[in-house]
């Protein structure tokens, strides 16, 4: 099903991680969403549009998969939306400087015999690999539109703008043979589908018989729940089945794999050449250092090491001038405050809310120097390497090499962590990864140890205390999935296949983007949730009021004394005493259940009512 509208033209983007998707995607909406080097970057169907002469042109951006065959879960929301066949035209991003590989999913995208446009995309790098594609040849091919683009340079954009909001280019892709015994499979199931009178109300049977063949089980589990004589069906499907085994020798669904290389494979020989020999010297040099197994761990501790070092080092001096402006600003107003105005409504604007937001917002410029610092390793491809890396530790506590992706966008956000679990393929694997992410240091908690790191230890030791503290988390978390492996979620773990992608310099662009992607959560927070539970303890630290309206309160010997703040934090004390914490403390941990940010403004708060009683 299309589109009824003329005037809007729906998309579905599909490709596979590392292809560049997202980034086209950016490119053709202006939309600012987080691209990087590995899989899980997008873990479910997101939305985007842009207008083109009048037309408005909606994109569903998919989740980035190698394939439709559904074994993991983001593999699946890209076929359940697809199936859904609410679009017009399906792009499909190819990496051209690997396009053997990636074409995979472009014909299995051709199988469902959907209007289809082909985009190679990194044709800079497939040039510099001394890669040649003409992309004539491969819409001759194909039987579809094909257009070259690099989109971390905008290039191609325009041209990809105009082909999609053509609909003369919105053309079915010719149909895929496997073989003449393959084929005829295929089309005696076809028929019998057609033939069903529950079956044949389907869309797409070709499709469907071929799933039946290679066993697919959602979808044989489908058919064969709707159809009119499930058994019959299924013992035909069954007889096929044994003869491709017969007659390949193999497992129908990995010769109709095979097949399709094969189509790939002859393809590519008409419509690619090689201009120079490839040069692989240096990034196989880096590689034999970074993937060495005895070198490669302590080169990713000495990264996140120098990474958390640059953290403080560049983030003091910003850090600093913003301590020095919210002083002056808060400063500014109780000099500027006319005396006729409620001194206690100024209270609330120096001491709840310029106080509360500011002294989180210090500690902005570490965490820009933080997600830049992740940014570059990210772009640069070292990051889908440390994954690999980290593989057999992985397997030793009994997780999948694919849970250290979402453990390390733990550091950022554990909600976008959490999401990222999708791409592991086992349930017991995915539900241990998600119980330990909170064991990771997310930013939020980054601002803690900014405030205390810096209280009790020189500068020199900050960046090694800083390591010291993310590693104790990360040991935990790693104790923590043991027992959970060895017990609640025992089974055996799954193989690791994960693309590498090429060493690349980042761009200035995509820096920028990834960066302020994540730094704009923390700064929208800082703006919301922040600021409300500022104004909420600052009510709670000057209320109730002891003296006569209007008076000053009647607290001397503690300004805190019979408020409401002082009176959660009494009741807290006895469990935080022997942790060596006084009551003041545990009010403001109070306040950072809701976001753990929270705390540093609430202490602020606390002990600017302290400070500043007699003006009140």
């Amino acid at each position: 099903m299309t589109s009824a509208r003329k005037d809007v033209i729906r998309v579905a983007l599909a490709g596979n991680p590392n292809s560049g998707k997202t980034t086209v995607f950016n490119a053709l909406t202006g939309g600012r969403r987080h691209t990087g080097n590995y899989p899980g970057v997008t873990v479910e169907a997101e939305l985007g549009w842009y207008r083109y002469n009048g037309t408005r042109v909606e994109i569903t951006d998919l989740p980035g998969t190698h394939s439709l065959s559904a074994r993991s879960l983001d593999e699946k929301v890209a076929r359940d939306v697809l199936l859904n066949r609410n679009f017009d035209v399906v792009v499909c991003i190819v990496d051209a400087s690997n396009i053997e590989h990636s074409l995979y999913l472009a014909i299995q995208l051709m199988e469902l015999s959907m209007p289809m446009i082909l985009v190679l995309n990194k044709n800079d790098l497939a040039q510099a690999s001394g890669y040649a594609v003409d992309q004539r040849t491969l819409s001759r091919l194909f039987g579809i539109p094909v257009v070259t683009t690099v989109a971390t340079r905008n290039e191609g954009i325009e041209e990809l703008r105009q082909v999609i909001a053509d609909r003369m280019n919105h053309r079915r892709p010719h149909g895929i043979s496997y073989g003449e015994d393959l084929d005829r499979a295929v089309e005696r199931l076809q028929d019998r589908i057609a033939a069903d009178p529950q079956l044949n109300k389907l869309a797409l049977p070709r499709w469907l018989a071929l799933k039946l063949l290679e066993g697919d089980q959602p979808v044989t589990a489908s058919v064969l729940q709707k159809c009119t004589d499930p058994d019959s069906l299924r013992r035909e499907v069954e007889s096929l089945r044994n003869k491709i085994r017969t007659c390949f020798s193999d497992d129908p669904a990995v010769v109709f794999a095979e097949r399709r290389y094969g189509v790939i494979s002859g393809d590519c020989q008409e419509a690619v050449c090689r201009t120079a020999e490839t040069r692989h010297r240096l990034s196989d040099a880096l590689d034999t250092v970074v993937m060495h197994p005895l070198l490669g761990i302590p080169i990713f501790l000495v990264a996140a090491y120098l990474l958390f070092k640059l953290t403080f080092s560049l983030g003091q001096y910003p850090s600093s001038w913003i301590e020095d402006g919210v002083r002056f600003i808060s400063g500014l107003v109780t000099r500027l405050w006319p005396t006729q105005w409620p001194i206690l409504a100024r209270s609330l604007l120096t001491d709840g809310i310029i106080s509360g937001v500011g002294n989180v917002l210090v500690f902005l410029p570490n965490i820009v120097f933080l997600f830049l610092g992740i940014s570059i390793l990210e772009d640069s491809g070292y990051m889908a390497r440390a994954a690999f890396i980290m593989d057999r530790l992985m397997h030793k506590i009994g997780l999948h090499g694919r849970s250290f992706i979402p453990l390390l966008l733990g550091f950022g956000c554990s909600v976008p962590a959490v999401l990222a679990t999708r791409t592991i393929e086992g349930k017991k694997e995915r539900l241990t990864t998600m119980m330990i992410i909170p064991l990771m240091s997310c930013s939020a908690r980054f601002t803690v140890y900014g405030l205390i790191i810096p209280a009790f230890f020189p500068p020199r030791l900050r960046a090694p205390v800083l390591w010291t503290v993310y590693l104790i988390g990360v040991a935990i978390a790693v104790a923590g999935a043991r027992l959970l492996r060895s017990t609640l979620f025992k089974g055996e773990g799954r193989a690791f296949v994960m693309e590498l992608p090429p060493y690349r310099m980042p761009t200035l662009i995509s820096l920028l983007h990834h960066m302020w992607f994540r730094t704009w959560l923390f700064v929208r927070k800082a703006g919301t949730i922040i600021l409300l539970m500022s104004v909420v303890m600052w009510f709670l630290t000057n209320f109730p009021r002891t003296g006569k309206a209007g008076s000053a309160l009647d607290r001397t010997t503690d300004p805190l004394q019979g408020t409401y703040a002082a009176a959660i934090g009494r009741g807290l004390e006895p469990v935080l005493r022997p942790m060596g914490f006084d009551w003041r403390i545990g009010t403001a941990l109070v306040g950072a259940v809701v976001a753990k940010e929270v705390f540093i403004s609430q202490l602020a708060i606390i002990f600017a009512v302290e400070e500043g009683e007699s003006s009140v």
